[in-house]
């Protein structure tokens, strides 16, 4: 191709609809084959593809993507910065990062930087180069419901040096990395999430980086921002199923690696959870919980973790069958719903079963 750009959009409230995008060639500082400038924006039934680093850019507020194809850009499917109340829906974002650009800073399904208000649900983001769904640099209030990470070659999902989310009712699975990195970001919610065979499968962690003024990631429109410390926690992890990493030494994973709080100080708190392994030495580890400085705890069996922190009374641990198959599906090995936790109303209206519905992993 010898042409940049497809559309840059700059008129608030249009709409684009129902053809394709295919084979144009922006470089990195060109932000993408079709730019996204203005407020309101929807783009409906279109796919955007084999372009020769990002196919779409979302740089204002309230875009949405909403039934959209983006496949095989040569760095990034879909980048938003700036895009407060972006909404992904039933997107399907497979195969970016063709040209094999370095996984960090940028790479893969999706990445949103510096945002508020952001919706992704009911999409699929697999096969990548790099991440399936990325979130960083100060992002605030994201729900990630109903969507599928699969097959890629990094993180299913990474939320990052953020604040405020709700990964809901998800399937994460097959991806080279961890099922979902939450790093340095606080009021996190996990229910009813299926991870299996990632790396991983849950990793909390903690390092250095803390939110001011003058920190590199900050929202500079924000530079005080009274939302975003970087501190990881508090964090909610409950009715997920954490079975079968591929190459992970843990299931649920909580360490600060500057050494400065246990998982109790962050306020991890873990019930109800769903523990498969194929033997007791894959991997050995069901839990590594953060002490703050030195090592780690670590535990073999729920049992010693929950006599141990007071956490997972209603938690089980499958070892050798089973309980969900490669592809998420619950076998005849998962426990009963009835050791679940009741899901909450806001969970509820997010993610559609009733009130009070006691279930594993995601449905």
């Amino acid at each position: 191709s010898d042409l940049v750009k497809a559309f840059e959009v700059r008129s608030s409230n249009s709409v684009l609809r129902g053809f394709g995008i295919r084979r144009f060639a922006p470089s990195v500082p060109d932000l993408g084959a079709v730019t996204l400038e203005r407020s309101g924006i929807r783009l409906e039934h279109m796919a955007v593809l084999d372009s020769s680093t990002t196919a779409i850019s979302a740089v204002e507020s309230g875009v949405t993507l909403r039934i959209v194809h983006v496949a095989r850009s040569g760095m990034l499917g879909v980048h938003g910065n700036h895009s407060d109340g972006l909404v992904l829906d039933r997107v399907l974002s497979e195969d970016n990062n063709t040209e094999r650009f370095n996984t960090s800073p940028v790479s893969g399904g999706v990445k949103v930087t510096r945002a508020r208000d952001i919706t992704v649900r009911d999409s699929v983001f697999r096969d990548n180069r790099g991440p399936g769904l990325w979130l960083d640099e100060s992002v605030y209030d994201m729900t990630i419901t109903g969507n599928e990470m699969r097959d890629n070659s990094g993180h299913g999902a990474s939320v990052e040096i953020s604040a405020k989310a709700v990964f809901a009712d998800n399937v994460v699975a097959g991806n080279g990395g961890h099922g979902i990195k939450v790093n340095n970001t606080s009021d996190v919610r996990l229910w009813n999430n299926t991870f299996v065979g990632n790396g991983r499968s849950i990793n909390l962690v903690q390092d250095g980086r803390r939110h001011g003024p003058s920190a590199a990631g900050r929202d500079p429109r924000y530079p005080n921002d009274p939302t975003m410390t970087w501190l990881l926690g508090p964090v909610e992890v409950f009715n997920n199923v954490i079975a079968n990493p591929q190459s992970g030494n843990c299931l649920l994973c909580v360490e600060d690696y500057s050494g400065q709080r246990s998982a109790e100080q962050i306020g991890v708190v873990a019930d109800s959870n769903v523990y498969n392994r194929v033997s007791s030495g894959s991997p050995r580890w069901v839990v590594v919980w953060s002490r703050g400085a030195g090592n780690p705890a670590v535990f073999t069996d729920v049992a010693g973790f929950e006599s141990a922190t007071g956490q997972e009374r209603n938690g089980s641990l499958i070892t050798g069958s089973p309980v969900v198959d490669a592809s998420g599906r619950a076998t005849g090995a998962m426990p009963s719903g009835s050791s679940a936790r009741s899901l909450p109303a806001d969970i509820a209206n997010l993610v559609g079963p009733s009130t009070g519905t006691r279930h594993h992993g995601a449905w």
